[in-house]
């Protein structure tokens, strides 16, 4: 494993000197996973689904209380501590179907304990990913505060006296910067495999068999880890590709709106060239962003259960990490991280 990581590790500095290099200005700041294809071949219940309930115990209940598997879901709900009409309705076919199982319910019982959570779950491909790592609100919390500060601090430096009078292209750079970090995040999460399986043999089925990340716990092979880090390089390099295509839009959108307001006051904009930014920045994503923050999930994955002092202290160590993480995304030059909403010189 140590071996994996450090070659992981060498390819996201070598990708990342190649990258420092380039003229093309690309922002740093990695912000969220979302290539449709493989997120909902993910979402119909891959990425390392939890245990599934036992057969075991008690044997008794009505006819509603199994299913023809003989899967006890009265017991499972009990020893969750949780009530049969609180549990969504795919939850509780998956249940019946062993498909989820003790470790899920009790996961959604923290959830639920959660006004924002329990609001946010009540999207199907949010709850799935809840219910298998109940750490995501923290990382999401973390992801994006880090992205947006580190992204705000940049905008700082590299705008100067400029700053309040570009906010517009300041505030379009955050919300991009937000939603990228969000892509990120959910792309490397694993799912409970609440939805049934896709049909044997199709490729929805062979993505569903795939980690959530590279190094992630459980019994997969060789072929399948290499497969999800590849497949989830491609899913990072159109996070990628759309963010810089939807940052161009944003600039020239602005800057025309700045014009109809002030036709007296045309804006001198520099924008990079679209189709080699947006390559650019795919390739970047897909190479250096994706590595990086699989070492990172893969990390927090073996080396967070090991530290003590329970959840608050673990947050922190997993702050500490992701700072690391971001820090390392924007050592360029402050410039190299505005390229989104603009490189823009308003007289």
């Amino acid at each position: 494993m140590r071996v994996v990581v450090f070659i992981l590790v060498l390819l996201d500095a070598v990708c990342g000197l190649a990258f420092h290099s380039r003229p093309v200005q690309v922002l740093r700041s990695p912000a969220l996973r979302a290539s449709p294809v493989w997120l909902l071949a993910d979402a119909a219940g891959g990425g390392g689904g939890g245990g599934s309930v036992s057969d075991g115990g008690g044997g008794g209940g009505g006819d509603g209380d199994e299913d023809g598997d003989g899967v006890d879901v009265a017991s499972a709900l009990a020893k969750a501590g949780v009530e049969a009409d609180s549990v969504p309705a795919d939850m509780m076919s998956a249940l019946r179907a062993g498909r989820i199982g003790e470790v899920e319910l009790t996961n959604w019982k923290a959830v639920c304990a959660n006004p924002a959570t329990k609001l946010i779950a009540a999207s199907a491909y949010i709850r799935a990913r809840l219910l298998a790592e109940p750490r995501l609100p923290n990382v999401l919390a973390i992801e994006i505060g880090l992205g947006c500060l580190m992204t705000l601090a940049a905008e700082k430096a590299a705008r100067g006296e400029r700053f309040m009078k570009e906010l517009d292209f300041v505030l379009a750079n955050q919300v991009l910067v937000l939603l990228t970090n969000l892509a990120l995040v959910l792309a490397l999460t694993p799912t409970a495999a609440i939805a049934a399986p896709p049909a044997a043999g199709t490729m929805a089925a062979r993505m569903a068999e795939l980690p959530g990340f590279f190094l992630q716990q459980g019994d997969f092979t060789v072929g399948q880890r290499a497969a999800c880090f590849f497949s989830k390089a491609v899913q990072f390099s159109c996070v990628g590709s759309l963010t810089s295509s939807v940052g161009q839009f944003c600039t020239k959108s602005l800057v025309d709106m700045r014009i109809k307001l002030d036709p007296t006051n045309k804006p001198e904009v520099e924008l990079a060239p679209v189709l080699p930014t947006a390559a650019a920045y795919a390739v970047f994503m897909g190479a250096s962003s994706n590595t990086r923050y699989q070492v990172v999930n893969s990390l927090e994955a073996y080396g967070l259960p090991l530290v003590p002092g329970g959840p608050g202290v673990q947050t922190v160590v997993s702050s500490v990490v992701r700072t690391l993480n971001n820090v390392r995304a924007h050592a360029a030059d402050a410039t190299d991280t505005l390229p989104l909403t603009g490189s823009s010189t308003i007289h």
